[in-house]
């Protein structure tokens, strides 16, 4: 669903489906904030018209020779994909 955001920009709907410990926080922080609890998620999400912040394994980058090409550029995704495994596994999370 496209509609008109601030400043008349095109936004699109998003609806995803978290744990409860994953949503506990947001919630938290918009009651505390008056706020919905998809504002505080939204402002948690990557702007990439924003510059990027540094990222603290960047120093990381050439210590090791993981023989992963793309380590340098795709860490995140990387870590994020085995914490999910990790979660998934350990049965915590029915949405991974």
């Amino acid at each position: 669903m496209l509609n008109s955001g601030k400043g008349g920009a095109v936004t699109h709907s998003l609806t995803i489906e978290v744990p409860e410990n994953i949503y506990e926080k947001p919630a938290e922080t918009a009651n505390e904030q008056g706020r919905r609890v998809e504002d505080v998620a939204l402002d948690k999400l990557p702007n990439r018209s924003e510059p990027l912040r540094d990222d603290p394994l960047d120093k990381m980058i050439g210590v090791i020779d993981s023989g992963i090409p793309d380590l340098a550029e795709r860490h995140d995704q990387y870590i994020g994909e085995a914490l999910a495994r990790d979660l998934r596994d350990d049965g915590r999370s029915a949405y991974l």
